[in-house]
């Protein structure tokens, strides 16, 4: 049998005269990058996936930093698919055929603040997976709409991050097992849904930039000048008032769970934040960390001394944790 590194657990079903590698788990990782170029453009992994797609045995799919701008037609073999991780793969779109894995329970989507965002996931997509408990969609400030989760009724975890163009969250109809929900930077989603479907919910976090910690809607009072609402450089979108207000059921819901729930906290402009040649080749020089120099900086709490970090390895750290 020939070796397939991005196979990190083969399967060893017989497969007497059959050409194509039955492998469990694919998974492919760039946690060291060395350059600007290697964020801007990794290298592209998709004829691997294919590959070890083909003989239809995957159940995890795990790709960070490397490049997948659609994903193969071959992984539609896998109808046992159970996990899927794709971070800062450089897609556009996610298929409509996604919908067909049935048997997955965890997704993990990723995007990123380079040229080549995701911008689109399709209706349905979700209404097919019912095994699904943990839902992450992080980093991907181009989508403006996200299909409904209605049928997502084993789902646990749930967590929308940083989707600066998102209008509105769909509704927790159905969402009855959710017990740990996280909305986090949705600058321009205006109210909530109805938290009273959420009926087993144990921790629930909104976190800064949201519009709902802003406009009026959690507090009754409109403040644009807290300093979780002030506008940042990369803003496509201001904020405004509403007159809409949470009802008093949501109120009760959410005084449950006190400070993580808008707290002011400066918030930090992603796009600005995000790895540049000069902030990765010429500050950083290739490497992860250094010390002294201008830039990035950490200062030790005892002795002062201060230590520049590549704000790429702080992305990749939270992407591999």
């Amino acid at each position: 049998m020939r070796k397939y590194k991005r196979c990190v657990v083969p399967s060893y079903h017989r497969n007497f005269g059959q050409q194509d590698c039955t492998c469990l788990v694919f998974a492919d990782h760039q946690i060291a990058p060395t350059s600007y170029a290697e964020w801007t453009d990794p290298e592209d992994t998709t004829a691997n996936l294919a590959e070890l797609a083909k003989a239809g045995r995957l159940r995890i799919v795990q790709i960070i930093d490397r490049a997948v701008p659609s994903l193969p037609e071959e992984l539609k073999n896998c109808e046992e698919l159970e996990q899927l991780i794709l971070a800062y793969i450089k897609m556009a779109a996610l298929p409509e055929w996604l919908s067909e894995f049935s048997q997955l329970e965890y997704i993990h989507i990723e995007g990123d603040f380079t040229s080549r965002r995701l911008t689109n996931i399709p209706d349905g997509i979700f209404d097919n997976m019912p095994h699904l408990s943990f839902l992450h969609l992080g980093g991907i400030p181009n989508v403006e709409k996200l299909p409904s989760l209605s049928k997502l009724s084993g789902l646990r975890y749930l967590t929308l991050a940083v989707m600066t163009s998102l209008k509105e969250l769909p509704s927790f109809e159905g969402l009855s097992s959710v017990t740990d929900l996280a909305i986090i930077s949705a600058s321009q989603v205006a109210t909530l849904p109805s938290l009273t479907p959420l009926v087993t919910l144990a921790s629930i976090a909104i976190l800064p930039k949201s519009a709902v910690c802003c406009n009026g809607y959690l507090s009754g009072t409109c403040n644009l000048a807290k300093t979780q609402c002030l506008p940042v450089a990369s803003d496509k979108f201001s904020m405004s008032c509403t007159d809409e207000r949470l009802s008093e059921e949501d109120q009760a819901t959410l005084a449950l769970y006190g400070s993580p729930v808008c707290p002011n906290l400066e918030v930090e402009d992603h796009e600005a934040a995000a790895p540049s040649k000069h902030s990765t080749d010429e500050l950083c020089g290739g490497v992860n960390y250094s010390q002294w120099g201008t830039g990035n900086l950490l200062q030790h709490p005892n002795d002062g001394h201060q230590l520049r970090y590549n704000r790429r390895f702080c992305r990749h750290a939270q992407a591999s944790n």
